[in-house]
């Protein structure tokens, strides 16, 4: 890694604005009723994905706040939403390139990523796995 990745590394961006609040509580409520599948049912069924068909219109505001949706296609990003559930903690890492993670809503406690915590309206950007503590639902955007 080089040391450009490694400062780059745990770095975190505040979103602001006046209708960051809103687009957040929107995206909340959206996840209330979208579907999740389990990721891996042999290690754990405390770690969820969003499969829902209408993620994409759902997460576009919150992307475009955030400055990824333009970069979808131009710079070979992908996303998907995260729940965490209560009492796991899960590894995430990006083998081809880095990620920011971003947390929509805590469900319980202070989750953090390799010790720091996770603010929603907050991104935290990553270049190497970290440990992801629960209990939240996190947007991922993985650069390729």
């Amino acid at each position: 890694m080089s040391s450009a990745e490694e400062e780059e590394h745990l770095k975190g961006t505040e979103l602001n604005g006046s209708n960051v609040k809103k687009i957040l509580e929107d995206f909340q409520i959206w996840l209330d009723k979208a579907h999740f599948e389990v990721v891996d049912r042999a290690k754990s069924e405390m770690l969820q994905r969003c499969d829902d068909p209408g993620l994409a219109e759902a997460s576009q505001p919150l992307l475009i706040a955030f400055g990824f949706y333009n970069q979808m296609h131009s710079r070979r990003r992908t996303y998907s939403v995260l729940r965490i559930l209560p009492s796991y903690t899960a590894p995430l890492e990006n083998p081809t390139g880095s990620a920011d993670l971003i947390p929509i809503r805590i469900i319980e406690g202070t989750p953090t990523v390799s010790g720091q915590a996770l603010i929603p309206a907050r991104s935290v950007h990553i270049t190497k796995g970290v440990r992801v503590s629960s209990a939240l639902d996190l947007l991922v955007v993985v650069t390729h």
